[in-house]
């Protein structure tokens, strides 16, 4: 095998592709990247059995052929590489040559063992754009558990029915529901799908309208974005009845900047105990004084301007749990649904149409 390609084109390759392949495997096989070059031109993939990513660029094919290449150390030469044109040369013994600037030499290995990617059988494809599914993975997946003994909740529900799509995440202390609008009648699909795929999917979504087609199969999907295609297995499993826990009645309204809002939970939070100590929200009068206490740690308190006609209260919240919502937010105000200390407030983007709720359930003074 022989190619030439452009080392801005052939980086951004390796990156991605490099994205599925895990640190920890056994398999020596699984720490490099299948790398097969023919007319069409040069195609990476990478994979740790969970997860693959499949990414097809344009070079200058001299003689076809593949290789399996150490992953890290590919990355990391190609990263070092002089701009311009790389070249890379695949001898008969596997030994494989990279020629920009310097002239680095590696073994590979024949591809005959590695993994074949799975392909979609007969599947419909949903078409999604990729602004919307970027903007929709940034809000979930923050709430996915990251307890293990609870698998079903590693990851997000990811819902199709018609012409809406929705993303579910809880860790069963906070709980993201985000939905958007599609073009489809028919189609009708749900499907648990784990948090790497979805933080490797946003790393190659933009914000652009181009459209993202997803594939639905009985226990893997498929995410394909122009010349990249991304496949995971699914979470087996039932996902809780998330709209349960969505509050209904809670009918008293803050309203406040959100940036404000996320800062000074920040500054206040410093002096929090995640664990232990929560951030107070302290209603009186149509004010919020934002409070914090910890034993060894010391005090905060700062006063925020906000809207509010609703009954004196005081509520409590884990500090990051209120961070990690408004971080994503994506509006000027926030508004926080209330109705005692003791239930869960819903948290929205201000005048939302309930595209975006986050649910965050409190921590007992």
């Amino acid at each position: 095998m022989k190619i030439v390609c452009r080392k801005d084109v052939l980086s951004k390759a390796v990156g991605l592709a490099q994205s599925a392949v895990s640190s920890k495997t056994t398999l020596a096989i699984l720490g490099n990247l299948l790398v097969e070059a023919d007319k069409g031109g040069v195609t990476l993939t990478g994979t740790d059995l969970e997860i693959g990513m499949r990414v097809k660029v344009e070079a200058e094919v001299i003689k076809e052929g593949s290789i399996t290449i150490p992953a890290k150390k590919f990355s990391e030469i190609i990263r070092e590489c002089e701009e311009g044109d790389i070249q890379i040369t695949v001898d008969a013994n596997q030994g494989v040559q990279i020629v920009g600037g310097a002239t680095s030499k590696i073994p590979g290995l024949a591809r005959d063992e590695y993994p074949k990617m799975p392909e979609p059988k007969d599947a419909k494809a949903v078409e999604i754009p990729s602004k919307a599914l970027q903007e929709m993975i940034q809000k979930v997946v923050v709430s996915i558990s990251s307890d293990d003994t609870r698998h079903i909740l590693n990851g997000a529900l990811l819902q199709v029915e018609g012409s809406e799509v929705r993303m579910v995440s809880t860790d069963s202390h906070r709980l993201t529901f985000v939905k958007r609008s599609i073009e489809g009648k028919e189609a009708k699909h749900s499907a648990i799908v784990p948090q790497k795929a979805l933080v490797e999917l946003a790393k190659f979504l933009d914000a652009s309208a181009d459209m993202v087609k997803v594939r639905f199969s009985e226990n893997q999907i498929f995410f394909e974005k122009g010349s990249t295609i991304l496949v995971s297995r699914l979470i087996d499993g039932t996902y809780p009845n998330y709209e349960q826990v969505i509050p209904k009645k809670n009918e008293q309204l803050l309203v406040a900047g959100a940036e404000e809002l996320l800062k000074a939970v920040r500054r206040v939070g410093i002096l929090a105990s995640e664990k232990s100590s929560p951030v107070k929200l302290v209603l009186k009068g149509g004010s919020l004084t934002i409070q914090s206490s910890t034993p060894d740690l010391g005090e905060a308190e700062e006063e925020l301007a906000v809207e509010y006609a609703g009954t004196d209260m005081t509520l409590a919240y884990n500090a990051r749990y209120l961070q990690d919502c408004l971080k994503v937010l994506g509006s000027a105000k926030v508004e926080l649904r209330l109705s005692s200390p003791l239930n869960p407030a819903l948290v929205a983007p201000a005048g939302d149409d309930g595209s975006y709720l986050y649910v965050v359930m409190p921590m007992r003074l």
